[in-house]
């Protein structure tokens, strides 16, 4: 069958939150309107840019039928993507921040496989991650099938094959369409990824494709750091902690992430002077003093585990105050 032909009746949703990238949206649509791909949508939800960002996206309207507009007032993108899903008709989807590019023939080369494969949710295909700068790298894991819920934390937060970010995979559209993204934290991709995850029987990790993933001043990953971040960060934790406990995933694993949860509330307590306290007390119950001690987690840490058992988490945030 010739490629081209492969998927003309699957259509590709590709949703782009834009805010105030008039500097980098030119090369950006570009880069989707020549996909070899060519049955998609192409969904720019304008977020209330104060630069002529919108005025870029109606020229590229104007030529290109497969581009759908919208307008809305500046609600961060949570909000802009969450609307990009409301109106989304593709059988798949995928997202590209208006900064970035993707090469022209990764979305061709990485459908195919939702076609050969029975029952697969997600494709993740590799990144250039901070691409042109001197921090640049490529993160392109070996490719695989990975199946069940067990394999894919553990190739998640375990052997990291599948990375956090959402721009370089495509997702089913049954997979993704129930979800939203929360609206009133940072880091929303990270905790919609744990929500995914958590219901993904399978995930192809893909060699074909490049998302080219640029790093910028205003990111939110060179943003200062904040409260609100820290917070965000903190439900992103409890969220991945909650999971291996469902799960009945390796106690090694299950501490890594109540020591994530623990850092980002002494972080909270120290820093910016946070009072109120989480359910940690709680978290360590479940944990006996003998498999702190059998993980493989360092003395330090051990050890103040087995304070927090003993004293509580209070006493212990009273030492950071």
């Amino acid at each position: 069958m010739d490629k081209s032909t492969m998927f003309s009746n699957s259509m590709l949703s590709i949703i782009v939150p834009i805010y105030n990238s008039e500097d980098y949206l030119d090369n950006c649509i570009r880069s989707l309107l020549n996909q070899t791909y060519k049955n998609t949508e192409i969904i720019l939800i304008d977020d209330g840019s104060t630069d002529s960002s919108y005025e870029i996206c109606k020229k590229f309207a104007a030529v290109d039928k497969r581009i759908r507009l919208f307008q809305k007032n500046n609600g961060g993108p949570a909000s802009a993507k969450n609307l990009g899903l409301e109106f989304a008709k593709g059988d798949y989807i995928t997202f590209v921040d208006s900064d970035d590019e993707v090469d022209l023939e990764t979305y061709e080369q990485n459908l195919s496989f939702f076609e050969n494969i029975i029952d697969l949710d997600i494709v993740q295909f590799p990144c250039h991650f901070k691409y042109k700068s001197p921090q640049q790298y490529i993160s392109n894991p070996r490719e695989s099938l990975i199946q069940g819920l067990d394999s894919i934390i553990r190739e998640w937060l375990d052997k990291k094959s599948i990375n956090w970010i959402l721009c370089n995979k495509i997702f089913k559209k049954e997979i993704i369409e129930r979800h939203k993204f929360p609206e009133d934290m940072v880091y929303e991709d990270n905790f919609l990824l744990a929500e995914i995850l958590s219901k993904t029987h399978q995930i192809k990790i893909s060699e074909f494709g490049l998302y080219k993933y640029y790093l910028r001043a205003h990111s939110i990953t060179n943003s200062p750091h904040t409260a609100n971040k820290e917070i965000s960060l903190e439900r992103v934790n409890v969220r991945i902690f909650d999971l291996l406990r469902d799960q009945k995933s390796p106690i090694n694993l299950q501490l890594e992430f109540l020591n994530k949860i623990l850092h980002n509330h002494i972080s909270l307590v120290k820093t910016f002077k946070q009072t109120k306290t989480n359910n940690i007390d709680n978290y360590f119950k479940r944990y006996s003093i003998s498999s702190i001690l059998r993980s493989n987690l360092s003395i330090s840490i051990k050890l103040k585990f087995i304070f927090i058992k003993l004293n509580g988490i209070n006493k212990l945030l009273r030492l950071y105050k």
